[in-house]
């Protein structure tokens, strides 16, 4: 169950993996998109269905920032068991092609100067984008107005159009209109360069290190999942990601095979929760009832 829409890089990344992993366990496997509530619907729907191992779920990073920005929230992580972390992209900074910044530090000089004056898009509340955009403002002391989109697409149509001055798209949202010229990137919010683009700096690199944040998507079953069903699921992910065709299936769309076993993966769940946790506080993101 994929729980975002046909066609993003959530989608594909599930489908690429899942047609090598039907293989590996010698079974058809479909894959289904219920889109809805910034993934809630899917995961919802995932976390009650029988945890025999037959249905899982291909979340991304809405996973754990949902239950840390709705004390609501029907779910928290602990209520899934994690299967593997699968994938990992890059968020990238963007200006359109003839906004006067060439360089992060032209962008940070001039919101020092003038406080409240530039404003920033990300794909929309709680994403990967909207984090990344406020981890940066919190990191340097920048006053920068946030515009939520539903998604890369408007994000990038609204920076295009001149109607915000920054954006924080994911790379693989990003790729055609870099390529194009349509938009230029001035940095990558994750530890290395892209392969696609090696002229791109890291935001490490052009002076603020720590400020990053990778997107990633991942596998969780309903919690109680039998340990011999989780280690066949398992074993035959991890074949899958080691699998060449696909590691380049993936690669060509953005996305960087990063597996995580089931252990790995649940801690790699705390500690993006810890984190963003803390953004989250600092930024007022959290809705208050």
């Amino acid at each position: 169950m994929v729980p975002a829409p046909p066609g993003g890089s959530t989608d594909l990344g599930v489908r690429i993996v899942a047609g090598q992993v039907s293989e590996e366990l010698g079974v058809s496997v479909i894959v289904l998109n219920k889109a809805g509530g910034g993934g809630l619907v899917g995961m919802e729907f995932v976390r009650q269905s029988k945890p025999d191992g037959y249905t899982l779920c291909g979340p991304y990073i809405s996973f754990v920032t949902l239950p840390i920005l709705d004390p609501k929230c029907p779910y928290t992580i602990d209520d899934f068991d994690p299967v593997c972390r699968h994938v990992t992209q890059s968020n990238v900074v963007t200006v359109r092609n003839e906004s006067p910044f060439k360089t992060m530090k032209e962008v940070v000089d001039f919101a020092k100067k003038n406080p409240g004056k530039l404003s920033y898009a990300s794909s929309g509340i709680g994403s990967t984008s909207h984090f990344f955009g406020e981890t940066f403002k919190q990191s340097i002391g920048l006053e920068i107005t946030h515009v939520p989109f539903k998604g890369d697409a408007p994000l990038l149509a609204a920076l295009i159009g001149g109607h915000v001055d920054l954006g924080f798209p994911t790379l693989p949202g990003a790729f055609g209109l870099m390529k194009g010229g349509k938009v230029r990137a001035l940095c990558v919010g994750s530890k290395e360069r892209s392969p696609d683009f090696p002229e791109i700096p890291t935001i490490a690199e052009v002076g603020y290190p720590g400020v990053g944040v990778d997107s990633w998507h991942a596998f969780i079953a309903p919690k109680g999942i039998p340990k011999a069903v989780m280690e066949k699921l398992s074993m035959a992910f991890e074949k899958a990601l080691k699998n060449p065709t696909v590691q380049e299936k993936l690669n060509k769309t953005g996305l960087n095979p990063a597996y995580l076993n089931p252990a790995e993966s649940k801690e790699f769940f705390r500690n993006e929760t810890e984190k963003f946790r803390k953004v989250a506080d600092k930024a007022g993101m959290i809705v208050k009832y």
